[in-house]
């Protein structure tokens, strides 16, 4: 039961009630301020823009051939979202208002000018790859399409607002309306980009050569606007020299990407504005005023479809080289690694065959003393057994990279148990009998494969040993946090570089190993760490300082809460000591011979079969208890072997056992539908077989089997 002192006061549900709407509506009104700030700025900016356009009006107060407002609602609303739309309309509607005192014609203009920018942003957004469609030739090409549709729009509500409201002749409109129609294009290719590209990607280059070239560029493109366009040099209107900028446009385009030239055509539209307002410029000599507005306006938007598409173009082909590049770079390397891995494996693999082939010379020889013998035998089991496992990690790792599921045996699976039980065998290996580990463990359950979370401690644990001197510290600690079990092996050992600390857990890498590689290992032990702790819901991770500071694994993974009692209160079954009659089908003479002395050594009956027909025969004549078959036999293979047995109605209850090389899922499944009880792989694990033997009933013994 549960007390509460009488100086704590708990909110009653309404008080709780209120402050959560109060908070509530207190992050509502934030979110409101903020919304509202950014339609005021944009109506603000674009009511300026627009007062700038209207300079330029022509045939009457409210159209121009030049209009930034158009770009700058476009980025708006790309960057902010339709929510934005207010602020586009509001600050349309003033400038007019400001502009022609007519309410009527400005709520028209108002609505086309916003209009517009939703059109041309659902548009961009749905056919021209949205904020990216500059990085794109082909995508630049439909926002100038999707720009001029758009701006369509705009023109005809407006000019016809104009008409209507007597602030413009009908019979002038299709002049207004072009001319309305051309300043809103340029809106979009002129002034749109620069704002955009620079929003999405504000960084400046580390480079600094690369920044002073840039700024030495744009500043050249500002020299050559006002040269050009703002009659720097008396006379220059004479002359139409305004195609002295585009070398120095495509330079920007070819060298420095979307964004620099966008800012480049920016900078030479603001120059060639200015020197229309001054009256001067290369077109500056045309009578028609008109003409003088519209002709530079329409030259400054070739200039940008070109040099926006060239850029585009250029580092499009850029970003494919340096795709191409990392993909060679990227294959490179997968080459070198493998050349190491087969290196190494080469390496690892003679070391024990030549253990294994030293030790048999010796034993060929009838003078060896039963001391000797018996310690070439030890060598003999400890290489087989180092042989064994670099096979199961090699057939584990293939599977995890052809992407083949692993399947899980799931059981409840108390940690410290088997920490316990890893650690003993560890211990047995002469490799880390040196080694100390110290046992921090408490009872942890979890719900997985027994034989995969042994591997996951075992490779965790031979990792450290493999890097931590004889007498260093090795500290394996398990505990409950939350919902999770962590798992933490530590050392005090050789520690991890910084460089390969991000890439410990990939295929193939290792630590720097001497020549004489005396520490082994493929790099393959903590690739099957991290995949089996995803395999059961967990993750891992590895820590260290640095070389010479040690190293630390922690692997996190779903805890049961709840332990089911048969698991805590288990009895193991008694076994059966007795021998069985065994048949072995076998092509393999050497194999076939070397099981047979093994098996009745332990006091079974034996009989042979070579063949798939021959192990029917063989079946059928000695009604043996248990079948041990192997699948790749000359004739026809153990799974028909396995299926006519099970056919016959002369042979009931007979254990068959696949004994074979082929270990993925697909073929312990095929072993299953062919009716064998169990699948084990070569090398066959003999205390694996002898509790299969064992076993009292042919119930316990699927069961065994199947764990």
């Amino acid at each position: 039961m549960a007390t509460l002192k009488l100086t704590e006061t708990v909110a009653t549900p309404s008080e709780r009630s209120t402050t959560f709407m109060a908070g509530r509506r207190f992050h509502i009104f934030e979110a409101d301020l903020e919304k509202l700030a950014w339609i005021v700025g944009v109506a603000i900016i674009y009511f300026a823009g627009g007062k700038l356009g209207l300079y330029f009006a022509s045939f009457t107060a409210s159209s121009s051939s030049v209009w930034p407002p158009t770009g700058i609602a476009f980025a708006a609303m790309l960057l902010l979202g339709y929510q934005i739309w207010p602020g586009i309309f509001l600050g349309a509607f003033f400038v007019n208002l400001a502009t022609t005192g007519a309410v009527f014609s400005s709520l028209g203009i108002a609505t086309g000018n916003t209009l517009e920018a939703v059109v041309a942003v659902y548009l961009a957004m749905r056919y021209a790859n949205g904020r990216k469609l500059f990085e794109h030739a082909q995508d630049f090409f439909k926002f100038a399409a999707l720009g001029m549709l758009a701006a369509a729009i705009s023109a005809i509500i407006g000019v016809t607002s104009l008409a209507l409201g007597g602030l413009a002749h009908w019979n002038e409109f299709v002049r207004i309306w072009l001319t309305w129609w051309l300043g809103d294009v340029g809106g979009f290719l002129l002034f749109a980009p620069f704002p955009i590209l620079w929003i999405e990607n504000p960084r400046w280059s580390s480079d600094h050569r690369r920044l002073l070239e840039s700024s030495v560029t744009l500043a050249a493109i500002a020299l050559f606007g006002v040269l050009v366009f703002a009659g720097a040099i008396p006379g220059i209107e004479n002359y139409p020299i305004g195609f002295i900028c585009i070398p120095i446009l495509v330079w920007s385009a070819f060298r420095f990407g979307q964004r620099e030239a966008a800012t480049a055509i920016f900078i030479l539209t603001v120059s060639a504005e200015w020197g229309m307002m001054r009256g001067h410029g290369p077109w500056a000599r045309f009578a028609n005023e008109i003409s003088s507005f519209i002709i530079p306006q329409a030259f400054m938007m070739t200039m940008a479809v070109m040099t926006m598409t060239l850029a585009a173009v250029v580092w499009e082909r850029k970003r494919a080289e340096q795709d191409a590049n990392e993909a060679r770079n990227q294959a490179e390397a997968a080459n070198r690694a493998k050349d190491q891995f087969l290196a190494m494996l080469g390496h690892e693999l003679r070391n024990p065959i030549a253990a294994l082939a030293s030790a048999v010379r010796v034993l060929q020889h009838g003078d060896v003393r039963s001391q000797q013998s018996a310690r070439l035998l030890e060598i003999m089991v400890r290489q087989s057994g180092h042989l064994a496992r670099m096979v199961d990690d090699l057939l584990d790792v293939e599977r995890l990279t052809a992407a083949r599921r692993i399947t899980l045996n799931r059981r409840p699976v108390n940690l410290a148990e088997c920490a316990r039980d890893c650690v003993t065998a560890l211990r047995l290996r002469e490799e880390y009998a040196e080694h100390n580990i110290t046992l921090r463990i408490e009872d942890t359950w979890i719900d997985g494969d027994p034989d995969r979370v042994a591997q996951i401690l075992t490779n965790l644990l031979s990792n450290a040993c493999k890097y931590t001197r004889a007498e260093g510290k090795i500290v394996l600690s398990i505990r409950s946090e939350s919902d999770r079990a962590v798992i933490c092996v530590e050392d005090d050992g050789d520690g991890i570089p910084a460089d390969l600390l991000p890439r410990v857990f990939d295929l193939f890498v290792q630590g720097d190993q001497l020549a004489d590689r005396h520490r082994g290992g493929l790099g393959l032990g903590l690739t099957l760490v991290r995949r089996l702790s995803q395999l059961h819901g967990g993750t891992v991770e590895a820590h260290s300082n640095g070389p010479g500071h040690g190293s630390m694994f922690t692997v996190r993974l779903p805890r049961l809460e709840k332990v089911p009692e048969t698991m805590v209160t288990r009895i193991a079954p008694v076994r059966s000591r007795r021998g069985r009659r065994i048949l072995i089908v076998e092509d393999n003479i050497d194999a076939r011979e070397a099981l047979r002395e093994a098996l009745e050594m332990s006091g079974h009956e034996i009989f042979e079969a070579d063949s798939g027909a021959s192990g029917v025969e063989s079946a059928l004549a000695n009604r043996p208890d248990t079948a041990l078959i192997d699948i790749g036999l000359p004739g026809f293979d153990g799974y028909e072997v396995a299926r006519r047995i099970r056919s016959s109605s002369e042979i009931q209850g007979m254990i068959l056992i696949a004994l074979t090389g082929y270990g993925s899922p697909e073929d312990r499944k095929r072993s299953e539908q062919a009716g064998f009880d169990t699948h084990l792989v070569k090398p066959l694990n003999f205390e694996v077989l002898d509790d299969l033997l064992t076993a009292p009933t042919e119930p316990d013994f699927k069961k065994s089997a199947a764990s």
